[in-house]
């Protein structure tokens, strides 16, 4: 359910009273809400990689002078 609540922020512009009377309608109860970014990947070699010509273009690094 905790998937949810970023989605009931960013797209529905729920605020957090109103999450927590949603999840409370819900018969649940929200008991600690701490915000973070994080982002968890796991990379591993690919068995066939794919052509230069049908990557992704690169972001061009942003250099401070």
């Amino acid at each position: 359910m905790s998937v949810l609540v970023p989605v009931l922020e960013e797209v529905m512009r729920w605020d957090s009273s109103k999450i927590r009377r949603y999840f409370a309608t819900q018969g649940l109860m929200l008991r600690e809400w701490g915000k973070i970014r994080t982002d968890l990947l796991t990379i591993e070699e690919s068995p066939e990689p794919i052509p230069a010509a049908e990557q992704a273009p690169a972001q061009t690094p942003l250099i401070a002078h």
